[in-house]
């Protein structure tokens, strides 16, 4: 998840927010989102893909800022923040791909009090995932708030946590497994499930990329280089992590 991906996210939620901002209810009552996990705005956004592609439009790729205050114009902001003690959102944006019409679209949805979910399409241009297969949601650990209990079972993430208490990630991503993944990831890893991925920017050990299996909830975090290094890179970290089953694997703390 680099840069690039993180200003889609804040465009694509700063995009609906827009929307919505015009509405009086909102102007009367602020812009004060209700924070909800990652499936929850699933269902409404995908009814907003299927207007736009077609029926056989398929969810490819979840994702959330970590913090961003966006101003919509005339006095009003919006809070785009990512809670990873609850695993949840102010604000979430889901990427759509039609394999007939081999097309994508991007979703912003929030839930707005007084109005509930509401999902709009994104400002154009904007990059959008080149992801073409649809991703899993119902797996165990496929809902943004099941995969924090995983994150807080990880020694690395625990101890930069209380390094670091006050830091926000970058961003939060969901999507299908990649070669890009496996290329950076410990054999033990695995290779059959969507994988969250929660990354955290600065400089040395304070860059940290964490990886949780939507499958079995296995965790891998890298603190360092390897947090930096580009989706692919070779280099592997010499520390970590928790297993799906709480067990310790070779190297890890």
């Amino acid at each position: 998840m680099n840069a690039t991906m993180t200003r889609t996210f804040i465009t694509a939620c700063a995009a609906a927010c827009f929307a919505i901002s015009a509405h009086p209810t909102i102007h009367a009552q602020g812009t004060d989102l209700v924070p909800h996990p990652s499936p929850d705005g699933i269902a409404v956004a995908a009814q907003q893909a299927k207007g736009l592609l077609g029926p056989d439009a398929e969810l490819v790729f979840i994702g959330a800022v970590g913090h961003a205050m966006y101003d919509v114009g005339g006095g009003t902001t919006v809070l785009l923040e990512a809670d990873l003690a609850t695993g949840t959102s102010t604000a979430w944006v889901y990427a759509f791909y039609s394999p007939s019409k081999n097309e994508r679209t991007m979703l912003a949805a929030v839930d707005i009090p007084g109005l509930g979910y509401q999902a709009m399409p994104a400002s154009s241009p904007i990059p959008i995932p080149d992801i073409t297969q649809a991703v899993e949601t119902s797996l165990p650990y496929s809902s943004s708030a099941a995969m924090v209990g995983r994150l807080a079972a990880d020694s690395v993430y625990r101890r930069y946590r209380s390094e670091y208490p006050g830091v926000f990630p970058q961003a939060l991503a969901y999507r299908p497994f990649s070669a890009a993944d496996s290329a950076l990831l410990p054999t033990w890893f695995p290779r059959n499930a969507p994988v969250w991925i929660t990354r955290f920017t600065g400089v040395g050990d304070s860059a940290m990329v964490c990886y949780v299996s939507g499958g079995s909830g296995a965790t891998w975090c890298a603190r360092g280089a390897v947090a930096s290094a580009p989706a692919g890179s070779s280099r592997r970290p010499d520390r970590l992590n928790l297993s799906s089953t709480g067990e310790r694997r070779p190297g890890g703390h």
